[in-house]
């Protein structure tokens, strides 16, 4: 019965806090002259950083869950920097190997005329994670994401989207390909360990979503508990 309650309760909020959503992505280009993402290796801290390939101008979708029948695309400079740590390397079959990174960053995208802010996306305090495929020494494709990110929405974002605020939940993943045209991206060993990547450049797609600050889901889950405390009391 407590977790019939609970899970009703957390339905209520969700309901509340969905109508309210919105979803923000882009593909990844095809010009081989054009990647979207480069990197950077630091020998002294061992950190391997991710960046914009400045300035890079793409065509970001906003999917408003508001009833639109068509996502909004904006014209927008992407302005990304993340620093990766190597966390481990493991061998998931035969001739595959799946190479970890924490990730600690933001990015943000805004408006290429006016220079106005639409979204700003920061990594969870327990960070993200950057996963590399390809073989024992080498990465071929990669992924980084994180599912505790936070959003600010700027002004420009607010125009399309509905609503605004800062340090609203949400989640994002970038996607690695064709990582320097396809010949894969080499990694740096120290003492038989990885200890970063080699410097690479990278297309990349993104798709990443944010909801308005649970306000209402937090308010509805009290009651839940005020009510599930009450029952129990009696």
């Amino acid at each position: 019965m407590l977790i019939q309650s609970i899970a009703a309760t957390a339905a209520l909020g969700l309901a509340v806090t969905g109508a309210q959503s919105a979803l923000i992505s882009f593909a990844a280009g095809s010009n081989p002259n054009d990647p979207t993402l480069v990197s950077q290796f630091d020998a002294g801290s061992k950190i391997t950083s991710i960046l914009d390939r400045g300035p890079t101008m793409l065509n970001l979708l906003t999917h408003p869950d508001d009833g639109s029948a068509s996502p909004v695309t904006s014209p927008v400079a992407l302005l990304l920097t993340f620093s990766m740590t190597h966390i481990t390397s493991n061998q998931i079959m035969p001739g595959l190997w799946a190479h970890t990174f924490s990730v600690s960053g933001s990015f943000e995208f805004r408006d290429q005329v006016t220079d106005d802010l639409l979204y700003r996306g920061t990594a969870g305090e327990s960070g993200g994670v950057f996963v590399g495929l390809g073989t024992a020494t080498k990465i071929n494709s990669g992924g980084i994401g994180d599912f505790n990110t936070t959003y600010d929405i700027g002004p420009a974002g607010e125009a399309i989207v509905g609503f605004g605020g800062t340090q609203l939940p949400g989640d994002f993943g970038f996607t690695l390909t064709d990582i320097n045209n396809g010949a894969g991206a080499t990694l740096i060993f120290e003492n038989g360990s990885v200890v970063g990547i080699e410097d690479f450049f990278a297309h990349s797609s993104f798709s990443g979503s944010f909801i308005p600050t649970p306000g209402a889901l937090a308010l509805a889950m009290m009651s839940g508990v005020m009510a599930i405390r009450r029952r129990r009391n009696v």
